[in-house]
């Protein structure tokens, strides 16, 4: 089980509530994990890891695959699944986490646990799935937008589509010069007369990218590329944010717990759990209290799904 997150119903069910505020979570996240109980029911696969019936159980389902998980379930189980260490290039070096790795660093740091500690080592797996799937499918938690928006279920044709639409309307371009296509070798010199070519263009995009203009184009972009500059500057990183401000909400409804601020202990946590994360920011100890000081005060937002379903948030650290 160190390839999957084995989180038990009964305990998400109970700290749900929190987990929505502390970190962001939302059930549709993993929707494909849930169903995934309820398919269960009918199939001849092995299910005991899932479900928490008898053989003589005739459950009453409701047609809702949350309710109904939590109704016939046992745990939701989410697969880890590999990720490229360079998603913009084609990389055969792929990063992968150990589930075992985090229950010692757990074990390391509470080693008296009292009260809710087992409820926020679920909660921290949780997050950690939130994490890994928001990086895996860039934000989009196998969600598709809908049938008139087929295109955006490929967050590649999305970034690509970014890309052509900030090259034909940056800077106020002017969309009546000539324009060269290349294709298999071969290219040619459209006039573009009238600027039939980019509002050709211009209008498949108001279609199918819904952007609101060459700035947003940028912030959506740096979805998939957080090297991506704006003109503006740098994004902040709101991946890292998110996840900072998660971990140090969990932490403080543990038994490791500081009434003044972040603790030594508390932030030498996070950052071995950062690292268990792949993540490398070269952080010490006070430049992270610095930072996670600098968010809290900033009141920054927890932001999970792509720009394409979330409001956009304009926090510069």
């Amino acid at each position: 089980m160190e390839n999957q997150f084995v989180i038990p119903l009964e305990i998400l069910q109970r700290i749900e509530s929190w987990l929505i505020t502390d970190i962001g979570y939302d059930r549709p996240m993993f929707e494909e994990e849930f169903a995934e109980i309820t398919y269960r029911l009918d199939s001849e696969e092995e299910s005991e890891l899932y479900l928490n019936l008898t053989y003589e159980d005739e459950p009453e389902l409701k047609g809702n695959i949350y309710e109904d998980a939590f109704t016939i379930g046992k745990n939701l189980v989410i697969p880890i699944y590999p990720i490229s260490k360079d998603p913009l290039k084609i990389s055969k070096e792929l990063l992968i986490i150990n589930v075992g790795e985090l229950k010692d660093i757990w074990n390391k740091h509470i080693k008296s646990p009292s009260g809710q500690d087992k409820d926020v080592y679920y909660a921290l797996l949780i997050l950690s799935a939130i994490y890994w799937k928001h990086k895996a499918t860039k934000g989009f938690f196998g969600l598709a937008p809908g049938s008139d928006f087929e295109v955006l279920s490929s967050s590649e044709k999305r970034e690509e589509m970014l890309r052509l639409y900030i090259l034909f309307n940056e800077e106020n371009k002017n969309n009546k010069k000539t324009i060269e296509v290349r294709y298999k070798n071969k290219s040619e010199a459209l006039r573009n007369q009238d600027g039939w070519f980019t509002d050709m263009m211009n209008q498949y995009f108001s279609k199918h990218l819904i952007v609101e203009d060459v700035e947003d184009a940028k912030i959506q972009l740096s979805d998939f590329d957080v090297n991506y500059t704006t003109s503006k500057g740098r994004k902040a990183d709101i991946t890292y944010n998110s996840l900072l401000i998660s971990t140090y909400n969990l932490i403080k409804r543990s038994s490791l717990v500081s009434t003044k601020g972040l603790s030594n202990d508390e932030a030498e946590f996070i950052i071995e759990y950062l690292e268990y994360l792949k993540i490398d920011k070269d952080s010490g100890i006070e430049e992270l209290r610095a930072y996670i000081n600098y968010l809290l005060k900033n009141k920054n937002v927890i932001q999970w799904y792509n720009s394409y379903f979330s409001p956009k948030e304009d926090i510069q650290p």
